[in-house]
C-alpha cells in the first residue's frame, strides 16, 4: 500500500507511490551524446508559466500512490502548453486508467494501490501513448542527476525532467512546515518514501 503523507492541516495529503525499477534495463544515457559541440544551456529555463493549469493538478495523488502517473501528466501539460497549444489536462478517469495499465491498480481495491516505477511508465508511454493512442513519446534516456550541467542541458533540450527519488525519513516525518524549512536534512534515503 502506498505511504500517505500529511504535510499540514492546511495542505492536502499526498501519497508516496514511486517504486524502484525491478531491474535496470539497458538505456540510452544523455552524457553519451553530449560529446558533440553544442551550445551551453542558458543559466535558467522556466517552462512552468504556460503549463500552470496542468502543474497545479494533483491528479489523484492525494488519494492514490499514483505519483509516477501524475508526473507523466505534468510532463504532457508542460510539453503541450509550451508548444503553443492549451495545456492538456487529464481527467481523473484517464489518470486511473493509466495507473491501472502501468501499476496494476484495480479501482476500489486498496490492496492494489502499490505505486509503480518510472522505467515501466516510460516504456509504456513510448509504446502505447498516454492516454493510449495519444501523447506518445519517441523515446527516453537517462540523465545523471549528480551532474548539474547535464541536468540543465537536459531541461533546456527537452523542456522537462521526469524523475523519482527516495526521500529520507527526516524530510517527511513529521512533514516540515512550508516556512523556513530547507530540504537538506541528512539521512539515508528510504525506499518506502519513493516519490516522482
Amino acid at each position: 500500500m502506498a505511504k500517505t503523507v500529511q504535510p499540514s492541516n492546511s495542505k492536502p495529503m499526498f501519497k508516496m507511490g514511486r517504486k524502484r525499477p525491478v531491474a535496470r534495463c539497458p538505456r540510452m544515457s544523455l552524457h553519451n551524446y553530449l560529446t558533440r559541440s553544442i551550445p551551453a544551456p542558458p543559466a535558467t529555463c522556466d517552462y512552468t508559466k504556460p503549463a500552470k493549469s496542468a502543474l497545479s493538478k494533483v491528479y489523484e495523488n492525494d488519494t492514490l500512490g499514483d505519483c509516477v502517473i501524475a508526473g507523466m501528466a505534468h510532463v504532457v501539460g508542460v510539453l503541450t502548453a509550451n508548444a503553443g497549444a492549451k495545456a492538456f489536462l487529464y481527467s481523473n478517469k484517464q489518470i486511473i486508467t493509466l495507473y491501472s495499465a502501468i501499476g496494476g491498480y484495480v479501482p476500489g481495491n486498496p490492496a492494489t494501490d502499490q505505486g509503480c516505477d518510472e522505467q515501466t511508465a516510460l516504456n509504456y508511454w513510448e509504446n502505447n501513448g498516454a492516454p493510449v493512442g495519444s501523447h506518445k513519446i519517441a523515446g527516453w534516456l537517462s540523465v545523471n542527476g549528480t551532474d548539474a550541467g547535464e541536468v540543465r542541458t537536459a531541461l533546456w533540450l527537452f523542456e522537462n525532467l521526469y524523475f523519482g527519488m527516495e526521500l529520507p525519513d527526516k524530510w517527511i516525518t513529521p512533514f516540515p512546515s512550508a516556512s523556513g524549512f530547507t530540504w537538506d536534512a541528512a539521512g539515508p534515503p528510504n525506499p518506502s518514501n519513493g516519490h516522482c
